[in-house]
């Protein structure tokens, strides 16, 4: 994808700069073929004022182009890194869950498995049983009442209700926004033990 959008970028550059290109020739022509001088010296001042005008119009456009292109381009890398940490922290926990048969809920886990796979990762993450917050790396954001220890309305429509099996979505605390992405957890017979989340 980064490749296409390198692709788009560079197509509608080249677009915006033979638009601009065009137009000036456009008012040359228009000047050159000009005979009268007295009609020539006002149509040089509306000339000028024109191009000025639709030069800002243009640039107005790009800058907007160019702000969204860059908004759409974080929101992809955001969605991308979120579903592969979301991802390789699912299989850490497999792995310890899946060999110990006799751990049939997260909360028959000691929160050090959890500390431990978040060190040896590097990712902070935070699990969610029946809807509810039971675990997380960066518990005082919560206990602060900066984050609500319930799960995201969206994610449980994703989750839960919708059977998606990755969902991501921006929030914010106060005017600091970010990412997280949301990920169901399974048991080895299926059954969902609950639902991890991993902000940016």
């Amino acid at each position: 994808m980064g490749f296409v959008w390198q692709i788009l970028n560079t197509l509608k550059i080249s677009i915006y700069l033979f638009a601009i290109t065009s137009l000036v020739l456009f008012f040359y022509i228009i000047v050159r073929v000009t005979k009268y001088k007295k009609l020539y010296s006002n149509f040089k001042i509306r000339l000028l004022t024109s191009f000025i005008i639709l030069s800002l119009l243009a640039l107005i456009i790009a800058a907007t182009y160019n702000r969204q292109f860059s908004i759409n381009r974080a929101a992809e890398n955001a969605y991308s890194f979120l579903e592969t940490e979301t991802f390789r922290l699912n299989n850490h926990l497999k792995n310890y869950i899946y060999k110990d048969s006799e751990k049939k809920s997260f909360l028959e886990i000691d929160h050090s498995v959890f500390n431990s796979i978040a060190d040896n990762t590097g990712i902070d993450y935070n699990i969610y049983m029946n809807n509810y917050l039971i675990w997380s790396n960066r518990r005082e954001l919560f206990d602060a009442e900066l984050l609500d220890f319930r799960l995201n309305p969206n994610a449980y429509l994703n989750i839960i209700l919708l059977g998606r099996q990755f969902f991501y979505e921006n929030q914010s605390i106060g005017r600091f926004t970010y990412s997280v992405g949301y990920r169901p957890f399974f048991s080895m017979e299926g059954d969902l033990l609950g639902i991890i989340s991993v902000p940016t």
